[in-house]
Protein backbone atom coordinates (compact mmCIF):
# COMPACT_ATOMS: atom_id res chain seq x y z
CA UNK A 1 0.00 0.00 0.00
CA UNK A 2 1.11 3.18 -1.02
CA UNK A 3 1.26 5.93 1.92
CA UNK A 4 -1.01 9.38 1.06
CA UNK A 5 1.28 12.38 0.52
CA UNK A 6 2.50 14.46 3.49
CA UNK A 7 0.28 17.17 4.73
CA UNK A 8 1.27 20.58 2.93
CA UNK A 9 1.29 22.58 6.67
CA UNK A 10 1.65 21.35 10.20
CA UNK A 11 -0.85 22.73 12.61
CA UNK A 12 0.78 24.80 15.75
CA UNK A 13 -2.21 26.68 17.30
CA UNK A 14 -5.56 26.24 17.23
CA UNK A 15 -8.32 28.84 18.85
CA UNK A 16 -11.46 29.98 19.11
CA UNK A 17 -13.36 32.47 21.02
CA UNK A 18 -17.15 33.64 21.10
CA UNK A 19 -19.06 35.85 22.62
CA UNK A 20 -23.29 36.60 22.11
CA UNK A 21 -21.93 38.84 18.62
CA UNK A 22 -19.02 36.98 17.02
CA UNK A 23 -17.30 34.15 17.23
CA UNK A 24 -13.34 33.58 16.21
CA UNK A 25 -11.18 31.09 14.94
CA UNK A 26 -7.63 31.67 14.78
CA UNK A 27 -5.69 28.41 12.94
CA UNK A 28 -1.50 28.72 12.97
CA UNK A 29 0.35 26.74 10.66
CA UNK A 30 3.67 25.88 9.14
CA UNK A 31 4.11 25.50 5.38
CA UNK A 32 7.98 25.00 4.36
CA UNK A 33 10.07 27.50 5.83
CA UNK A 34 6.72 30.27 6.00
CA UNK A 35 4.52 30.18 9.10
CA UNK A 36 0.19 30.82 8.12
CA UNK A 37 -2.13 32.43 9.83
CA UNK A 38 -5.78 32.02 8.75
CA UNK A 39 -8.16 34.28 11.10
CA UNK A 40 -12.23 34.26 10.92
CA UNK A 41 -14.40 36.41 12.70
CA UNK A 42 -18.39 35.78 11.88
CA UNK A 43 -20.06 38.05 13.43
CA UNK A 44 -23.78 38.81 13.11
CA UNK A 45 -23.61 41.39 10.73
CA UNK A 46 -21.95 40.15 7.62
CA UNK A 47 -20.33 43.73 6.90
CA UNK A 48 -18.49 43.42 10.74
CA UNK A 49 -17.12 39.74 9.32
CA UNK A 50 -13.80 38.83 7.60
CA UNK A 51 -11.50 35.78 6.51
CA UNK A 52 -8.18 36.35 5.64
CA UNK A 53 -4.86 33.99 5.90
CA UNK A 54 -1.54 36.07 6.38
CA UNK A 55 2.03 35.26 6.67
CA UNK A 56 4.32 36.17 9.17
CA UNK A 57 7.20 37.99 7.71
CA UNK A 58 11.06 38.23 8.59
CA UNK A 59 10.23 41.17 10.58
CA UNK A 60 7.34 39.30 12.87
CA UNK A 61 4.91 40.92 11.44
CA UNK A 62 1.53 39.63 9.64
CA UNK A 63 1.28 40.19 6.16
CA UNK A 64 -1.87 39.99 4.04
CA UNK A 65 -1.86 36.96 1.49
CA UNK A 66 -5.97 35.92 0.47
CA UNK A 67 -8.98 37.06 1.68
CA UNK A 68 -12.42 35.31 1.28
CA UNK A 69 -15.46 38.06 0.68
CA UNK A 70 -17.99 37.08 3.39
CA UNK A 71 -20.80 36.98 1.04
CA UNK A 72 -19.35 34.18 0.12
CA UNK A 73 -19.62 31.88 3.28
CA UNK A 74 -21.90 34.34 6.35
CA UNK A 75 -24.64 32.78 5.15
CA UNK A 76 -23.61 29.43 5.06
CA UNK A 77 -22.48 29.29 8.88
CA UNK A 78 -24.61 29.48 12.19
CA UNK A 79 -24.84 32.94 13.82
CA UNK A 80 -23.15 33.69 17.06
CA UNK A 81 -24.78 33.63 20.42
CA UNK A 82 -25.94 29.59 19.76
CA UNK A 83 -24.16 27.51 22.72
CA UNK A 84 -24.03 25.16 20.90
CA UNK A 85 -22.19 26.63 18.24
CA UNK A 86 -18.69 24.40 17.64
CA UNK A 87 -16.33 27.38 16.35
CA UNK A 88 -13.48 25.30 14.58
CA UNK A 89 -15.99 22.85 12.94
CA UNK A 90 -18.29 25.58 11.76
CA UNK A 91 -15.33 27.51 10.46
CA UNK A 92 -12.90 24.32 9.50
CA UNK A 93 -13.92 24.35 5.75
CA UNK A 94 -13.66 28.06 5.10
CA UNK A 95 -10.16 28.09 7.00
CA UNK A 96 -8.98 25.23 4.65
CA UNK A 97 -10.24 26.63 1.56
CA UNK A 98 -7.64 30.31 2.94
CA UNK A 99 -4.67 28.19 3.56
CA UNK A 100 -4.79 25.91 0.12
CA UNK A 101 -4.87 30.08 -1.69
CA UNK A 102 -2.41 30.91 0.68
CA UNK A 103 -0.30 28.34 0.15
CA UNK A 104 -0.55 28.85 -3.40
CA UNK A 105 0.24 32.21 -3.34
CA UNK A 106 3.45 31.30 -1.32
CA UNK A 107 4.84 28.11 -3.08
CA UNK A 108 3.43 29.63 -7.20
Amino acid sequence: MIDPPAPAYITLDDNTIGTRQRYTYIRIVRSGDHRIRVRIDRDTYRAQSSATAEVLSEHLTWTHLVSEDPSTWHDQTTPPGHWSVHCSHELADLAERLLIRATTVLNG
